[in-house]
């Protein structure tokens, strides 16, 4: 199973997936601050 996770980002939102046993370790929870990362390799842009 995936998680989806969206980011607000000023005016923007970045939504992004990942396994959703690796979010529950991650500790996060919703409203936390959280700092991002992009591989080049694997960002789509869709707008």
């Amino acid at each position: 199973y995936m998680a989806r996770i969206s980011l607000q980002v000023g005016e923007n939102l970045l939504t992004t997936i990942m396994p959703r046993d690796k979010f529950r370790l991650s500790g996060y929870k919703l409203g936390d601050e959280a700092a991002v990362a992009f591989k080049a390799l694997n960002v789509r842009l869709m707008l």
